[in-house]
C-alpha cells in the first residue's frame, strides 16, 4: 500500500519551480493513479532485485499466502524539470508469519536525461530503484532470521 501527499495525489504531474513555487501541469498527466504507478515500480524492482517473480502491487492482487507486507509512505516527491527528482519515502516492511518489522527512510536522487516529462518519469523510476534497494535488504535480512 502506498500512501502519496496530497499535494502528488492528483492525475497531473505536479513539479518545483524557481522561487520555491509549485506548478501543476494540466497537459501533463500520469498514466495510472501515482499511488498505484509508485507501487508497481517498487513492486517490479523488488523482484528484480529478490529475484523472484512473486512480487506483488497492492491493490492489483491480493496474495492471502505473503510471506512478507511493504507499506510505501512517501514524504517528498519533488521534481524539477532538467535539473533532479528527490523522493523520499519511508517504508515497512513486515514478515506475516510472526509480524517482525523492518522501518526504515530512503532518498532517492536522479538527473532527468532532459527537461521533458517523460524523462522526469524516468528519473523518478531510477531514483526509486535506492528506496527498492534498501527494501528488498530489509527482506533479506528478515527471510534469513
Amino acid at each position: 500500500a502506498v500512501t502519496l501527499p496530497a499535494l502528488v495525489d492528483r492525475p497531473q504531474i505536479v513539479t518545483l519551480a524557481a522561487g520555491s513555487r509549485v506548478e501543476v501541469s494540466e497537459a501533463h498527466r500520469w498514466a495510472e493513479p501515482l499511488r498505484f504507478a509508485l507501487g508497481r515500480v517498487v513492486a517490479e524492482q523488488l523482484a528484480a532485485a529478490l529475484g523472484t517473480p512473486l512480487v506483488y502491487a497492492y491493490p492489483q492482487v491480493a496474495v492471502a499466502d505473503a510471506a512478507f507486507r511493504v507499506t510505501l509512505n512517501v514524504q517528498r516527491l519533488d521534481a524539477t524539470r532538467g535539473v533532479a527528482v528527490d523522493d523520499e519515502l519511508l517504508w515497512t516492511v513486515r514478515r506475516v508469519a510472526d509480524g517482525q518489522l523492518r522501518s526504515g527512510r530512503s532518498h532517492g536522487r536522479a538527473v532527468p536525461a532532459d527537461a521533458s516529462y517523460d524523462a522526469l518519469a524516468a528519473a523518478h523510476v531510477e531514483a526509486l530503484a535506492a528506496v527498492s534497494g534498501d527494501i528488498a535488504r530489509a527482506i533479506g535480512e528478515l527471510a534469513t532470521r
